[in-house]
């Protein structure tokens, strides 16, 4: 008759079952007497185990030995192999009734550059509870059903999330990726005041491209206004001056970049020398006036005398 006997495996993953050890549990099991596979009282009995990778020792008793794997495994025991004692059976096949697991979150990188990428281990379940959690093996940190741990100031990388339970079995939940955007950027233009003392300059921000796919524009820190990819932000009304051009990701607004530097000028003062002549006789028509040496503006001129 076949049977299946569950028992609690809970193992050092360097334990090795020596000769001599397996030796010194036959004689055990031999010494005190075991019952029968008939027994009634079979179905009370605990088992204590000593296992490495491919096989296990059974003897039956009244102490569990607990080990540090949380495996339950179940392996066929027959009712001739209790009597002996003991039963080593190659290729054991277990599973996990607790296996450890937790829930798993990350968030990117919000700006190019940047280190501020977090992972967060939360709910964790299974194994013999007291939780640790690890991204790169060395240092653990608790984590509880009602208090998650995060990871902060991480930079774009790929990162193995571990846990292990207070028996020291490790788990590798998952590996995580976490990724920044591209740089943010975008063409600026500009036209200088037409005219000395004048406040019609103006800054065009246009094509914004990087980050997470939404832009704001500023020039003075302050006020900021939406741009796309199809509508540009003019900027008009402005004064001589040198303004601070700069755009962030709308998604993630810490993330700012300066685009550059704009500045606006004026041209000179419009001038020029003027001369007269009166007229030479009472009701002639014969005065001048003569505008000579124009400067400032743009470089080119005229002149009137009634607009």
């Amino acid at each position: 008759m076949l049977v299946y006997l569950p028992f609690r495996a809970v193992l050092s993953r360097k334990c090795v079952v020596f000769f001599y050890k397996a030796f010194f549990v036959f004689l055990c099991c031999i010494l005190l007497g075991l019952p029968s596979f008939s027994d009634p009282l079979l179905a009370d009995l605990k088992y204590s185990a000593i296992l490495d990778d491919t096989s296990v020792i059974l003897c039956p008793g009244d102490l569990e030995k607990e080990v540090t794997t949380g495996y339950d495994a179940y392996y066929p025991v027959t009712g001739e192999e209790i009597n002996l004692g003991i039963d080593q059976v190659n290729n054991l096949e277990t599973t996990r009734s607790d296996e450890l697991d937790a829930e798993v979150d990350h968030t990117d990188v919000t700006c190019f550059g940047a280190v501020d990428g977090t992972i967060t281990v939360s709910n964790p379940t299974g194994g013999s509870g007291d939780y640790e959690v690890s991204i790169n093996e060395e240092q653990w940190f608790e984590v509880t059903t009602t208090d998650p741990h995060t990871f902060e100031n991480l930079s774009p990388n790929t990162y193995t999330v571990y846990i292990r339970d207070d028996l020291g079995l490790v788990v590798e939940l998952e590996q995580v990726t976490i990724t920044e955007p591209d740089v943010l950027s975008a063409n600026v233009a500009h036209t200088n005041v037409t005219c000395f003392g004048a406040d019609d300059g103006t800054i065009t921000v246009s094509n914004p491209a990087g980050g997470y796919g939404s832009w704001e524009v500023s020039i003075n820190e302050t006020d900021w206004f939406e741009v796309t990819e199809t509508t540009s932000q003019v900027f008009t009304d402005l004064d001589p001056a040198t303004y601070t051009v700069q755009i962030r990701d709308q998604e993630h607004l810490t993330c700012v970049i300066e685009l550059g530097q704009v500045t606006i000028t004026q041209p000179g003062e419009l001038d020029a020398d003027v001369a007269h002549t009166d007229i030479t006789c009472f009701n002639a028509a014969d005065g001048t006036i003569t505008v000579s040496d124009p400067m400032g503006g743009s470089g080119t001129w005229e002149v009137s005398i009634n607009e």
